[in-house]
């Protein structure tokens, strides 16, 4: 079941030291679980699911705390319910427990420090929805999922799709004892009283579900994208996207096409899902990686590569559509710069017989699909953009200190030069050995002397950052979140599609 409620925000307050916990230390509970938690007889467990489905909610990529206000009873006050971040990109999963009671969703938090702190909060409507906590027992809140409006935020809630919970409070949560999750038990039980209101908003909201991730093409000259809320998307040229169900619920890291009917698909909480008809039907491929995130998928030659990430690891795996048991190539540590590094998601990209591999804050990781040794190299800087164009050169956007500056390597990484375009071009797309497209303060840029001059061909697509190219030649510029364009005439005149 879901709901939909609108929250007031208040966005963007600075704070130079303090931290959030610091913030509300004054006035809420803590009720957040670690590993080696136990679980006081006497209370029970409340778990949620939290997605964004917005692309202009700034920092709730650094989720936080979830404050709960009991309603009414001898426990009249509010509780912080902390977060797992295990195996999730885009995901928050909140986890702690709380007095029987009755309670409500008050609050949103989020954070981000550097060199000063700054957090964002989002209040919930008071008729989102209460819901009931026993002693022993399990309240699954299922899946919420949030989108920002101009007039404030639209709050959607469902009902939890996978049988995830058991087995992750098994591998995380040890000292929390089986009977206390099986069967856990769903809450907001309103919806019969609304005529399935909720139902079908969030069904609404994950057909809407924003996110093109990871474009890949297709034998048909279409391309894949995965997305924020578990489904696929298809974009034919000159035509609307088409949505597919995967029957996942966090986001869809990748997307793949292994044979011209059979699609690929991984992402957070290590599921991997298989269709062998072109999307329209979806089964578990293996047992997958339970509760590492899926960063990427490939293939080569009939062999499927999946890059498998946890907070500080990055390994490489192989299989094929036959046998769904992955071996592993390599695994590597992740170092993360407090002053410099970027959070970015860890990318794989197939470069002749080489899978290339970031390694953030600024490693690579080139690895020989031919005899499967794999070398560690470095970035410039820390990574903050990427790329492999059809000239087979390696760009970045590295920050070695304050600013972000473009580097090119025609040696997939072991050497570094400056490259020669205006730094505010960010990352060119490149074709072939001699064209390439940029977009530079709001004109579109091409070359066709493989970068040494660029001439300005039109006006660029508002928000079209990323640029690639169909198989058909036709460009496409997007976003990662739901805006795209297309050109059939090389940059000239753009339709939004």
């Amino acid at each position: 079941m879901q709901g939909a409620r609108r929250g007031d925000t208040m966005i963007k307050r600075l704070l130079l030291v303090a931290t959030l916990f610091v913030t509300l230390a004054g006035c809420a509970t803590p009720a957040t679980m670690s590993r080696m938690d136990e679980l006081p007889p006497e209370n029970g467990l409340v778990v949620m699911r939290l997605s964004s489905n917005s692309f202009n909610i700034g920092f709730f990529q650094y989720w936080n705390v979830l404050t709960v206000e009991e309603v009414g009873g001898q426990n009249a006050g509010e509780f912080l319910i902390g977060l797992s971040r295990k195996g999730n990109a885009r995901t928050a999963v909140y986890l702690g427990h709380l007095p029987p009671g009755t309670y409500r969703l008050k609050k949103l938090s989020s954070e981000q420090c550097g060199a000063i702190c700054i957090t964002s909060t989002i209040t919930m409507n008071e008729q989102f929805g209460n819901f009931v906590v026993e002693a022993g027992r399990t309240t699954e809140l299922g899946h919420v999922t949030f989108k920002k409006q101009s007039d404030g935020v639209i709050f959607d809630r469902g009902h939890s799709m996978e049988t995830w919970l058991p087995n992750y409070i098994d591998e995380y949560y040890e000292n929390i004892p089986a009977g206390a999750v099986l069967p856990p038990y769903l809450d907001w039980a309103d919806d019969a009283e609304r005529g399935g209101m909720f139902e079908a908003r969030y069904k609404r909201s994950r057909v809407q579900t924003l996110g093109l991730l990871s474009p890949t093409p297709t034998a048909e000259g279409h391309l894949l994208f995965g997305s924020f809320l578990g489904m696929v998307k298809r974009w034919e040229p000159g035509k609307v996207m088409v949505v597919y169900d995967t029957g996942l619920q966090g986001g869809i890291e990748s997307v793949i096409e292994v044979t011209p009917d059979t699609w690929l698909v991984g992402g957070e909480n290590g599921r991997l899902r298989v269709s062998y008809d072109r999307g329209r039907n979806w089964q578990d491929f293996g047992d997958g990686f339970p509760y590492q995130n899926i960063a990427a998928l490939n293939t080569y030659e009939g062999r499927i590569f999946a890059t498998v990430s946890t907070e500080d690891t990055l390994s490489v795996y192989e299989t094929t559509l036959d046998n769904t048991e992955w071996r592993e190539l390599s695994s590597h540590e992740l170092e993360f710069s407090f002053w410099t590094g970027v959070p970015i998601f860890p990318q794989s990209i197939i470069s002749e017989d080489k899978l290339i591999t970031t390694l953030p804050t600024n490693g690579l990781l080139v690895t020989d699909l031919m005899t499967g040794e794999a070398v560690t190299r470095t970035f410039p800087g820390s990574i903050f953009k990427f790329g492999i164009g059809g000239d087979g050169v390696l760009r970045c956007m590295c920050t070695k200190a304050l600013f972000n500056n473009p580097w090119n390597s025609t040696d997939l990484g072991e050497t570094w030069e400056r490259s020669t375009h205006d730094r505010y071009m960010w990352v060119p797309h490149f074709v072939d050995d001699n064209t390439g497209y940029g977009i530079l303060k709001g004109r579109f840029l091409r070359t066709t002397d493989a970068g040494e001059t660029w001439e300005d061909v039109g006006e660029a697509p508002k928000f079209g950052t990323r640029l690639g190219n169909f198989p058909n030649g036709d460009l496409y510029a997007m976003d990662d979140y739901g805006i795209y364009y297309r050109s059939a005439d090389g940059g000239v005149t753009w339709e939004r599609t």
